[in-house]
């Protein structure tokens, strides 16, 4: 009969469906292990009246919270059974029957150690999807840098966001190398007598030295009369067009800075208005 199960074990079977509540018949059941499949729903409060030592679902898709008279039943996956010393919050926790949403474990729950003075394992923290959905995850997506977790997904999102920065970044680069070559080859083959450097005042300098020494290689970022001749054009525009700027009237410069009024502007008197009121002395 129902009464003489002890032990149900069906893993990664792609069993689909609810834990149901008529487990709790299972008066003598004491393993079940159900890991990797598809079960939904929510873990049954009525386990708690079976005499369960192994219980794993580690996996699978179930929701919601642990009942918390399962996280007091002593004997379930050694819940309430470790050596001396261990704190009380570890020795009777509801992460010792599974890991709650949001944690994850290599064997989907906690355990406590077996002898004094080791580590037992623990449920951390996990923020991809499926450990945020469900209960008794057993892997986590999440990337871990410096010890801050990170969502695989926003890494993701993230990257391909900036993936148009970057290539814009990487084409920017290409062409400052491509100029910077371009400008070494012609330093290179250009004669000595064509790279002229031009000072403040606009005197040319073919680079040769006045103490009669040999001029050293010519510098990679030496510039030509050719790449000279668009920035004179350019300061050339620059000044003409400052020049005409201020020979033109403008409404902000009706006086000069002494409050005098500019030249060539004439001043109209008008004519003296005498007062048409009557004489009441």
């Amino acid at each position: 009969g129902a009464g003489q199960v002890t032990k149900i074990t069906l893993p990664s079977l792609g069993l689909r469906g609810p834990l149901v509540t008529e487990l709790g018949f299972l008066s003598k059941l004491r393993v079940l292990d159900l890991p990797n499949n598809q079960l939904t729903g929510f873990l049954p409060s009525d386990l708690r009246f079976l005499p369960l030592e192994h219980l794993d679902i580690r996996g699978s898709r179930v929701q919601g919270v642990v009942p918390p008279l399962l996280c007091i039943k002593e004997g379930v996956n050694g819940n309430g059974i470790g050596p001396p010393g261990v704190d009380f919050n570890l020795l009777y926790a509801c992460e010792n029957i599974i890991c709650p949403r949001g944690t994850y474990s290599s064997i989907g729950r906690a355990s406590l150690p077996e002898n004094e003075g080791e580590e037992g394992i623990q449920c951390l923290p996990c923020y991809d999807d499926q450990a945020t959905l469900y209960m008794g995850r057993n892997d986590c997506t999440d990337i871990s840098i410096a010890g801050v977790h990170i969502r695989t997904a926003d890494v993701r999102r993230g990257m391909t966001k900036s993936i148009p920065v970057v290539l814009a970044l990487a084409f920017l680069a290409v062409l400052s190398r491509m100029k910077l070559s371009g400008r070494k080859s012609l330093a290179r083959t250009s004669p000595r007598n064509e790279n002229i450097d031009v000072d403040d005042h606009g005197h040319a300098d073919d680079g040769h030295a006045d103490d009669g020494h040999e001029d050293e290689d010519p510098s990679p970022l030496r510039l030509s009369s050719l790449s000279l001749q668009p920035l004179t054009q350019l300061w050339t525009f620059a000044i003409k067009e400052k020049a005409q700027v201020q020979s033109d009237d403008d409404w902000t410069a009706g006086y000069s800075e002494s409050h005098s009024v500019r030249p060539g502007k004439k001043l109209v008197e008008l004519p003296e208005v005498k007062s048409q009121l009557p004489d009441v002395s």
